[in-house]
């Protein structure tokens, strides 16, 4: 998926996601769910497990490791 369609699909703008990848803004725990359903992290992978909870990235689940640095 090209940095365009994430934005679009995410409803935000290519400069904000650019700025979100290389740690110029921090995301919000919403916009972190918003990407990895996006993305299609699976639930059991995804941040909040699927329930809300504080991000939990793995070795394997690159894009949240990205967005959590």
């Amino acid at each position: 998926m090209s940095q365009l369609d994430l934005a679009c699909e995410a409803q935000i703008s290519t400069r904000h996601l650019s700025f979100l990848e290389t740690d110029r803004a921090r995301p919000s725990r919403k916009m972190i769910l918003n990407l990895s359903e996006q993305l299609q992290i699976p639930a059991r992978e995804r941040a909040d497990g699927g329930h809300g909870g504080p991000p939990r990235c793995t070795k394997e689940n690159e894009p949240c490791r990205r967005l959590m640095r």
